[in-house]
């Protein structure tokens, strides 16, 4: 009977986690369905509704861009797959940054300086840039040209809650190098979800550092938290709500990318 009790009393945490992380999910589900274009049709016929079910996989994919010949801004979220897209795609980070010195230097000519490819992918000779947490590839000017000479963002998204628990166990993996005060309260994601049910552990003060964390108003858990789908969304649509928005799910990665 105590084994069932607990295992109760954690999903009722479960809960409380997904109701923290709600604003995330919404996000997702405004990346992935809101369309840029009156043409795409939301609500296809036979699919239950994204918002209904919160379950964004269910619909169908790809939908297609509007545009023929996209030119990409790469949104690198952490811990949903981006890094394997740049290994496996590849992303071509060091062709972006010759072909963006080439623009910036000679801007009437920029059609000049794209260089596509046979040995990379369809999608990557799309893409101009890449951005990722600070942007450090990318000097300022460079992410001010990307942003006003691309018309499409490219988001690799997952699912929040997955997408928190990796970030925790990244983060925590990095304790040699960097120590986060986050890791000091908890040593798994089990004892910080049970802290969110008002549960004492190692700190009095621990409860209030895990929601803090969790709702990226602080960067003791590690920087993937603090730069989360709100951060992108600062950073790229609200800023140019005229591109269009196409994403990649980490749980069908190479389908997404065909």
């Amino acid at each position: 009977m105590r084994v069932r009790f607990r295992r109760r009393k954690k999903s009722a945490n479960l809960g409380k986690v997904f109701h923290i992380l709600s604003g995330f999910v919404c996000l997702v589900l405004l990346m992935v369905w809101t369309p840029p274009h009156e043409e795409i049709n939301v609500k296809t016929p036979g699919i239950s509704h994204p918002i209904d079910n919160h379950d964004y996989q269910q619909m169908k994919w790809p939908k297609p861009l509007s545009i023929t010949s996209p030119a990409m801004y790469f949104i690198h979220v952490g811990k949903a797959g981006g890094m394997t897209l740049r290994v496996h795609l590849p992303v071509p980070l060091a062709k972006n940054k010759r072909e963006l010195i080439c623009w910036l230097r000679n801007e009437s000519n920029a059609a000049n300086c794209l260089t596509p490819s046979s040995n990379h992918s369809a999608l990557s000779n799309h893409i101009r840039g890449h951005m990722h947490i600070a942007s450090s590839f990318f000097s300022p000017d460079e992410q001010d040209f990307l942003m006003n000479h691309t018309d499409t963002f490219l988001f690799s998204i997952r699912n929040p809650i997955d997408r928190v628990i990796s970030a925790f166990y990244y983060h925590q993996n990095q304790q040699k190098k960097i120590k986060y005060p986050l890791y000091k309260c908890f040593r798994s994601m089990i004892e910080l979800i049970d802290s969110l049910g008002g549960k004492k552990v190692n700190q009095s003060d621990c409860s209030q550092l895990a929601h803090r964390v969790l709702q990226g108003n602080t960067t003791a858990g590690g920087a993937h938290f603090a730069y989360n789908y709100e951060h992108y969304e600062d950073e790229t649509i609200k800023k140019k709500p005229n591109h269009q928005v196409a994403v990649i799910r980490a749980e069908h990665l190479w389908q997404d990318a065909k």
